[in-house]
């Protein structure tokens, strides 16, 4: 991993600071308290979400409300660019490639994205490239397991454990496997004698088949042969069964012929008669056409008499109207709308008037309020904070960086009580301006009592304008009526006029007369009409049936001639026809034989096919299991050598530790220490000369975890394939001497071939001759917070 840059914004003291990081050794220096292991404890949070203290909270002490708290870390990991944000409440791993593709959300999802990508936690990850302040000391572990095993993890061994887990797990299912595969020989014979068996009944079952087939084929070529002896048998059956049936029908036409002959004597008689009532039925409907339209001509002479009178009517309606509208006229409606209009845009106007007074006066009441709340808010907050820095002096040290405060107190205290001061002097003029605007209020209400009254005069002026409205349309009613009435006058006197009288020609009571007497005999010669249409229709049926009659005797003997050239006999075609149904049944017979021996043979090959499957998955199973078998010995050998390989590397691992630490101790103290030691739980033990000091000072201590610290990092970096490339040491010269100092810097100059970015952390000036780039930390007391920039030339900062 390359650091590229890091965004911090109300992060303990930075309020907004970025910096970005080059390659080789990078210083980063300040003055006690302005913040250099807050850089570091910002990129551990932006990775695994921690920081130093957990009960203590990380936002800015004076940050505003609605300011966020957030760390952006962009870094390069196996040469893809990523971007962690994290928050108090929410973070996103982010692939920068062009776009952004969010490749994680959520604080725990981003933290487990994190310690996959590097391979490492927040635990392993400040054990080995990481070295906070104060936890120098070599392989800090909160959990009871072996440091062994965590080096071992650390270097990458479990990869070891996992293959040989999984080798395990694949022995065990292999052997399973190989268990419910298993066949017992005596199952794999026995399904040998099944499928001998089966071929047997198989063999047996086709010769019958082929039996049956022989047969049928003989029995169906001799039916064939005789087939058309058995047609003519059965035409001749046939043909006596017709002669015999028409004769009989034959028979029934002639009886049809003689009833029909019959009943047209008796229906002449009929006929006749109707013939003579033909002349008199037609003077009787020449008579009712006469009697209809003599009762039309009454009927419109009625018409028009009662048009006339309805004419009358409508015109004494149109006099009546007349009389009425001669009265006075009404009154004008003009003035009595403009008396409206007027009262209405007085009260509208007073109205308006009074609106924009209410709506001056709520605003400027919602504005006096605001501003109320707002004053209110500031002396809170300025309160609680003169309340913090009053206890913040009662201990003696600043509340956001820990030093010892100058004299005794905080140099804004002052300020912060005139600033109280000034804002509760702003709140009483808002409070007194408040008063005065509820004076206007009552002004108000007063100006709206007028209103009322002008109110009700708009609606006695407008009930007048109302009657004299309905006035006005009670007199363009009366004329609308008088016109309708004239108009329906003069329609029903055209209407009158346009009917005819017709002369009467005849007396409708002597056509009436004649056409009585006639009525009878009309009825008679309707109700013999269909005697004639029978008549008529009976001897249609009389020549249809002479027709058939004739056409069935032509047909009797041309199947006589037919029958007579055939020349058998019934009982030879009945022999003939009994022979050949006993042959078509024995064909079924056959047929269906045939069709057993064929479903037994697809039967018997289906258990043939069964009982070779069976056969044969016996046989896949025995060499299956036999394969599962080995497959099992081999991953449990497998698993057994791995487990075997961890442990070895995992012991070797100790000494190698134990020749870099010396080789790196031997640097680090100028070759005042050629070598160390640890033991199996890995607790490390200065040796000089060759025999183990029991009594090391503090700065020998740190020296020894330092070098021990430095060679792991070394190891995971070389061994591991770990994608870190980075190395972090925060505030590791503070027990060493100016001599000491300096054998660290050369040693830690040798790392750049294993790491590519190496951060060192310290208020000691001398780092800055071994560092490529100086980041440098200060703290301003007046705008309270921290700033980081890149060192350019000498700077003073302490």
């Amino acid at each position: 991993m390359r650091l590229l840059r890091l965004s911090l914004k109300n992060f303990r003291q930075f309020r907004d600071a970025e910096v970005e990081f080059r390659d080789g050794v990078v210083a980063i220096v300040g003055a006690n308290g302005s913040g250099k292991s807050t850089v570091l404890e910002a990129i551990s949070w932006a990775l695994y979400g921690a920081h130093r203290n957990k009960k203590a909270t990380i936002r800015r002490l004076w940050a505003e409300a609605d300011e966020p708290t957030e760390v952006t870390l962009e870094a390069e990991i196996r040469g893809a660019r990523y971007r962690f944000v994290r928050s108090l409440r929410t973070a996103t791993v982010s692939l920068e490639d062009g776009g952004r593709a969010v490749l994680a959300s959520g604080l725990e999802a981003c933290t487990e994205f994190a310690e996959k990508l590097l391979g490492l936690n927040y635990v392993q990850f400040k054990n080995s490239y990481c070295t906070n302040q104060k936890d120098i000391a070599f392989l800090q572990f909160p959990t009871e397991r072996r440091k062994s095993d965590e080096v071992g993890r650390m270097l990458g061994l479990q990869v070891l454990e996992r293959a040989a887990k999984l080798g395990k797990e694949r022995e065990r299912d292999f052997r399973q496997a190989s268990e419910a595969m298993s066949v017992d020989e005596g199952a794999v014979r026995a399904a040998e004698s099944r499928v001998q068996s089966v071929k047997q009944e198989l063999a047996k079952i086709e010769a019958q088949r082929k039996d049956a087939i022989e047969q049928l084929d003989a029995l169906q070529k001799e039916h064939a042969d005789r087939a058309d002896m058995a047609k003519k048998a059965q035409r001749a059956i046939e043909l006596e069964d017709s002669i015999a049936a028409r004769r009989e029908l034959g028979i029934k036409l002639k009886r049809d012929v003689d009833s029909f002959k019959e009943e047209l004597e008796t229906r002449k008689a009929t006929v006749q008669r109707l013939q003579g009532l033909r002349e008199a039925a037609e003077k009787y409907e020449s008579l009712e056409k006469t009697r209809r339209e003599l009762e039309a001509a009454r009927a419109a002479a009625t018409r028009k008499e009662s048009l006339l009178n309805e004419a009358r009517i409508h015109e004494q309606e149109a006099e009546r109207a007349e009389a009425q509208l001669a009265g006075p006229p009404a009154v004008a409606l003009d003035e009595i709308e403009s008396a409206v209009r007027s009262a209405k845009e007085k009260r509208s106007d007073e109205e308006s008037r009074l609106l924009t007074s209410q709506r001056d006066v709520a605003k400027r009441h919602q504005e006096l309020y605001a501003e109320q709340t707002t004053l209110r808010d500031r002396v809170a907050n300025l309160e609680l904070r003169e309340e913090s820095e009053l206890s913040a002096i009662q201990d003696g040290r600043c509340p956001t960086c820990g030093q010892p405060l100058p004299e005794g107190k905080l140099p804004t205290t002052e300020a912060l009580r005139k600033e109280i001061e000034r804002w509760q002097e702003d709140l009483r003029g808002v409070d007194q301006r408040l008063l005065e605007l509820e004076e206007e209020r009552k002004q108000i209400e007063a100006r709206q009592k007028e209103i009322e009254s002008l109110r009700q005069q708009e609606v006695e002026a407008e009930a007048q304008l109302a009657r004299a409205k309905a006035e006005q349309d009670h007199r363009s009613k009366l004329t609308a009526q008088l016109e309708a009435a004239r108009k329906r006058a003069k329609q029903a006197r055209e209407e009158a006029e346009a009917i005819p009288i017709a002369g009467e020609a005849q007396s409708l009571d002597e056509v009436a007369k004649e056409s009585d007497q006639l009525k009878p005999m009309w009825v008679e010669f309707q109700s013999l009409g269909d005697h004639q249409k029978e008549f008529q229709n009976l001897a249609g049926r009389l020549a249809e049936a002479e027709k058939q009659f004739e056409a069935e005797r032509a047909k009797q003997n041309e199947a006589k001639e037919e029958l007579k050239e055939i020349g058998m006999t019934r009982e030879e075609c009945q022999r003939v026809l009994e022979e050949a149904a006993s042959r078509s049944e024995r064909i079924r017979e056959l047929e269906k034989l045939r069709d057993v021996e064929s479903a037994r043979k697809d039967s018997t090959e289906k258990m043939l096919a069964m009982a070779v499957s069976e056969l044969e998955g016996l046989e896949d199973r025995h060499k299956s299991a036999k394969a599962s078998e080995m497959e099992a010995k081999l991953h449990g050998a497998a698993a057994k050598a791995l487990l075997e390989l961890r442990e070895q590397l995992n012991s070797a691992a100790r000494p190698e530790l134990e020749r870099i630490a010396s080789d790196i101790l031997q640097g680090l103290s100028g070759g005042r220490y050629m070598a160390l030691s640890l033991d199996d739980d890995y607790e490390p033990t200065l040796l000089d000369e060759d025999v183990a000091k029991d009594v090391i000072s503090g700065g020998e201590s740190d020296i020894v975890a330092l070098a021990l610290r430095l060679a792991l990092a070394r190891m995971m970096q070389d061994r591991a394939g770990s994608p870190m490339g980075l190395l972090i040491l925060d505030e590791v010269f503070g027990s060493l001497d100016a001599y000491r100092r300096h054998s660290v810097m050369e040693q830690i100059g040798s790392l750049r071939e294993h790491f590519e970015q190496i951060l060192l952390i310290s208020h000691i000036d001398d780092i800055n001759e071994a560092a490529d780039t100086c980041l440098v930390v200060r703290y301003d007391l007046d705008k309270k917070e921290s700033t980081i920039t890149e060192r350019v030339e000498d700077l003073e900062f302490v």
